[in-house]
């Protein structure tokens, strides 16, 4: 092996096992907005009643 091989091979060795490393991120531009949910709740809800009413006929 070359020197870079040797190099990649040891890379992150110093990290214990089973420890994951994350990237950085933002949860808050994960998640959903305040406004984006009520939307969602309220298309649940229209389903919902749509699907009651089918079912009752």
């Amino acid at each position: 092996m070359n020197r870079t091989d040797v190099q990649w091979s040891f890379r992150g060795i110093s990290t214990p096992m089973g420890v994951a490393t994350y990237n950085n991120i933002r949860i808050a531009d994960a998640l959903p907005t305040q406004e984006q949910l009520k939307e969602r709740m309220e298309l649940l809800r229209h389903e919902l009643q749509e699907t009651k009413r089918l079912m009752n006929k």
